[in-house]
């Protein structure tokens, strides 16, 4: 693949900076093409860094999971190398509902991360929305059960750490800023928690052994469930913290490129884009994995 070529690819998948393609193309850990190829490929590539800058302002505000305010939105574009004027005219012509994306994050803390009431509060405030769009996210939340996270918390700090009771009744009270009568909930329930967590760890061993060798055909069949639009899941990126294994990466591929086909055909061209824009960061993590297995 030529220079430009990879930077046509790289700049449509994940909507670059012209600063950020150069870097690209020369990292001797990525491309490694010389300063002069990579010079020729920019000044050959046909690209509005303009749009390109509105594109990643529109993804990192609503298409990926759970969102970013406004402020972290031209963060993050200048960290990716935008220059101002793309930047501002990115910020400008951006619409989205900042409201609905703080309840989103809002949600997703409080579902998926076990944050306390209060802790979705500061956590908000600290990625830079407004006082108007906290004050909508919490109002709106649909979660209730803080208890439960607080519950979660304890067994965590006690499964990794081994603290003791009231070391964790501490640490929920003022580090993850649970109410008294949640962390007391917490350390009430928390032996029956233990138990049940490890009584599920045993069925869940068995669970494996017996789903691995279904894996395969999970992956060429899950997608073919899909009956119509209405059964088309929401797109969702987990980022999952680290280089996974080439299998899991190359199996997402395939799911969401599937996914993003079976939009297109029902006219869904607006899901089909956020499950390309899936499929091409598992792409990402794919070529990365594979460079980490010949390292190794």
């Amino acid at each position: 693949m030529t220079a430009l070529e990879e930077a046509r690819k790289h700049a449509h998948w994940f909507r670059s900076s012209k600063k950020e393609l150069y870097e690209w193309l020369t990292s001797e850990q990525y491309c490694n093409y010389s300063e002069e190829g990579a010079q020729y490929a920019l000044a050959n590539l046909d690209i509005d860094y303009k749009q390109q800058a509105l594109n990643e302002a529109k993804f990192l505000a609503t298409a990926n999971v759970p969102g970013n305010s406004r402020r972290s939105v031209l963060e993050l574009l200048t960290i990716k190398g935008f220059t101002q004027e793309e930047i501002e005219f990115a910020m400008t012509h951006l619409i989205a509902d900042f409201k609905q994306v703080a309840l989103g994050c809002a949600e997703f803390d409080a579902g998926e991360c076990h944050f306390s009431k209060e802790g979705i509060r500061q956590y908000l405030i600290a990625q830079g929305y407004t006082d108007e769009e906290v004050t909508y996210a919490m109002t709106n939340l649909t979660f209730k059960n803080f208890k439960e996270n607080a519950l979660y918390m304890a067994q965590w700090r006690l499964v990794e750490f081994n603290y003791s009771q009231n070391d964790i009744y501490d640490q929920l009270i003022t580090r993850d800023l649970f109410t008294a009568e949640e962390a007391a909930y917490a350390l009430a329930h928390l032996d029956e928690a233990i138990a049940k967590r490890e009584t599920e760890y045993e069925a869940s061993s068995i669970d494996n052994s017996l789903n691995e060798t279904n894996e395969e055909q999970y992956v060429t069949e899950s997608v073919d469930s899909y009956d119509d639009d209405d059964d088309l899941p929401e797109p969702y990126f987990e980022d999952p913290g680290m280089i996974p294994d080439p299998h899991t990466c190359l199996s997402n591929i395939i799911e969401y490129e599937e996914l993003a086909d079976r939009a297109r055909d029902y006219g869904r061209y607006d899901l089909a884009e956020q499950y390309e824009e899936i499929a091409a960061r598992w792409r990402y993590l794919y070529e990365e994995a594979e460079d980490e297995e010949m390292e190794w």
